[in-house]
């Protein structure tokens, strides 16, 4: 067996110039792979390790190509990194690369800016991008914005941004194609302002129009249009949002009605009731739960529909003639269930607009129909979408994004008032899906048989379910908010069925 061959072994000097000289050649790389070098730079930023081996930021992205530019805005993630949020505002004013412009918006927002000294800097950027009409760059910081203000601190950007509103607003009266994404995000932060209830922003909203109806504008801008104009009327809750509500809501009656429901074709929608024809718009885009219907054109109908309800709701009082003929035409051409069927929220604001129309025009003019019937709706609602459930009855009671704790009171005071019309909307048929939906065999001895005979049993067993549930639920202290109100109405409704 021969020997084996004895390697010599390196002294620790020699080791210790190898290691020098490794890491020298490691440093050389990295100083030469930029895309690396600016990476590590941020790192070591972030980390507060920064030493003066390294370049300065405006160095590096001034001498980066634009794949290592976007490999460097990357790396901003972490709010250590604060002091670079003035020179990444400052850059969107002279940044002309789209996909540049939305990185550096998210490592912005990345680094939550919310000081005066950063809303002062979108300020400048803004007004310098809208006086160079770099539009790209106007979107993005409109976009950037509009995710600041639910910020704290969004409220002292008020003033500067009312200072720079009238050239954003000049947008809507000169319309061209380069400049379509710059209006869609300043609809959409309007909107967002509007919901914020700031007054400044909640004047002028008719302005919209234009953009709505003018030719060639694409049905998503239109779409943002329709919803500003939906944000400016209330549901029937709180105050009026327009300065002067009458003359919008006549508007829409009178001179905006056929254009808002009728922007391109018409599609059969089959719903419970039969075939109705509803009147849709042509967008391309996403397929929608309908066959030939695409989710823009839903969109741009909802809110178009939504809107027409809430001018109703506003105008009943002023002009029950007006609101009772658009009402009909409504109640002809649209079943609401299956237009909002996708939208809880946009489902309950309608059902609750169709409620309170009801009231009004009963107050206004007693001997007056109105084209919806409230308890109608409402049952097919309990059928087709809650599917006779209770528990989802809850879910909508307890979430914050509906309005259903209102509606629910308002229909639950209005079938105690009108039983007999409650009665009468019920029938004397057997829906077409009873579910048993007992909580345990506890509540099924309490509540008696979970299938009935009839819509107005099965609709009562709902009823009768969904206090037990709240009840349980409130002596648990797991309930939000105090259902006392709810509960009695219930209660009352319940003495009602068992007389």
């Amino acid at each position: 067996m021969d020997d084996e061959e004895i390697k010599p072994t390196k002294t620790n000097s020699e080791r210790k110039k190898g290691k020098k000289e490794g890491e020298h050649r490691d440093k050389e790389w990295r100083l030469k792979n930029k895309n690396y070098t600016i990476s590590l730079w941020f790192l070591y930023r972030i980390n507060g390790m920064l030493t003066s081996e390294f370049m300065d930021l405006t160095t590096l992205l001034r001498e980066a190509t634009r794949d290592e530019r976007l490999c460097a805005l990357s790396e901003i993630t972490h709010e250590s990194a604060k002091d670079l949020l003035g020179p990444l505002i400052t850059s969107l004013s002279s940044e002309s690369d789209a996909k540049i412009l939305y990185i550096t918006s998210k490592a912005i927002i990345n680094l939550n800016p919310d000081t005066e000294e950063c809303y002062r800097d979108l300020t400048r950027s803004l007004k310098s991008c809208i006086d160079q009409q770099r539009w790209s760059a106007v979107a993005q910081i409109l976009d950037l914005i509009s995710r600041c203000s639910k910020k704290p601190g969004f409220i002292n950007f008020i003033p500067a941004l009312t200072e720079i509103w009238m050239p954003l607003f000049d947008l809507l009266t000169s319309i061209n194609p380069p400049q379509y994404t710059t209006l869609h995000a300043f609809l959409r932060l309007w909107n967002k302002l509007i919901k914020n209830k700031i007054e400044f922003f909640m004047r002028s909203c008719d302005a919209v129009m234009h953009v709505i109806f003018q030719s060639g504008v694409p049905l998503l801008i239109k779409s943002e249009g329709i919803r500003l104009l939906c944000c400016c009327l209330p549901s029937g809750h709180g105050h009026l949002n327009h300065a002067s509500p009458s003359d919008l809501c006549v508007t829409i009656l009178s001179e905006l009605l056929k254009p808002l429901l009728s922007m391109s074709c018409t599609s059969a929608v089959h719903s419970f009731g039969g075939s109705k024809s509803v009147v849709l718009s042509s967008y391309e885009e996403v397929a929608s739960p309908c066959v030939g219907v695409t989710a823009g054109d839903l969109r741009v109908t909802q809110y178009a529909v939504l809107l027409v309800l809430k001018a109703c709701t506003c105008y009943a009082n002023s002009d029950p003639v007006l609101v009772m003929s658009t009402c009909r035409t409504l109640n002809r051409d649209f079943d609401l269930l299956e237009l909002f069927r996708e939208q809880d929220n946009q489902l309950i604001e309608a059902m609750l607009c169709c409620l309170l129309i009801c009231e009004r025009l009963l107050i206004k003019s007693p001997a007056a129909h109105s084209p919806f019937n409230p308890h109608t709706i409402f049952l097919s609602f309990l059928e087709h979408h809650a599917m006779w459930d209770h528990h989802l009855l809850l879910d909508l009671l307890t979430s914050p994004e509906t309005s259903f704790l209102l509606l629910l009171t308002k229909f639950l005071k209005l079938a105690v008032d009108q039983w007999r019309d409650f009665c009468s909307a019920c029938g004397s048929e057997a829906p077409s899906k009873l579910v048993d939906y007992s909580d345990s065999d506890e509540e099924e001895e309490e509540e008696g048989e979970g299938v009935r005979d009839t819509a107005l049993d099965t609709a009562m067993g709902v009823f009768v379910r969904l206090r037990l549930l709240i009840e349980r639920l409130h002596e648990a202290s797991l309930f939000p908010y105090n259902p006392k109100s709810l509960l009695c109405l219930l209660n009352e409704l319940e003495e009602l069925y068992e007389k």
